[in-house]
């Protein structure tokens, strides 16, 4: 499939530095955490484990990539779902949401008076460091905020408050 495809060439080592993006378009017209939770949970797993195994193919029918019938998700890949909100889709699940980051896009957007680039070259090595001088950054922030959800306070507080908290 073209998503096996995509996997693959971002193992190879002359696209390293390349970023991939894999849209899956109108994810919840079915329910992402039926066909999508096993590659949730792969997701969440450190990136050495990120791993799809191939079943039931002989190893010398497989590429030579393919090692022991696993392909690597390697971390220059990014998923990006869409999802409407109408009448023909379905809801997500708490534990869909707890697993994403999400952006939601107004309706109606007036697109006059604004250029854009006719092509984005974003590397995965520019994307790393920018996550780096990120955590850099902003890293007396994030400790804070560790301590703090840590804390016995915000416990009792999300206990009393009947409050559940995810990923």
């Amino acid at each position: 499939t073209d998503f096996f495809k995509a996997l693959y060439l971002a193992n190879l080592p002359k696209y390293r530095n390349t970023l991939f993006f894999i849209i899956l378009d109108e994810m919840n017209l079915s329910r992402p955490e039926h066909y999508f939770a096993d590659f949730l949970s792969l997701l969440e797993q450190s990136e050495d484990e990120r791993y799809i195994t191939i079943n039931n193919t002989p190893t010398e029918a497989l590429p030579e990539s393919i090692v022991g019938g696993k392909l690597r998700v390697p971390k220059n890949v990014r998923f990006i779902g869409t999802a409407n909100h109408d009448e023909t889709t379905l809801e997500f699940a708490p534990k869909t949401y707890d697993r994403s980051n999400l952006m939601e896009m107004p309706k109606n957007i007036s697109r006059e008076g604004r250029a854009v680039a006719a092509q984005y070259n974003i590397s995965y090595e520019w994307l790393e460091q920018q996550f780096a001088a990120a955590e850099r950054t902003y890293a007396a922030e994030c400790a804070k905020f560790k301590e703090f959800i840590a804390s016995k306070d915000f416990k009792e507080l999300i206990e009393e408050k009947n409050i559940g908290v995810g990923n």
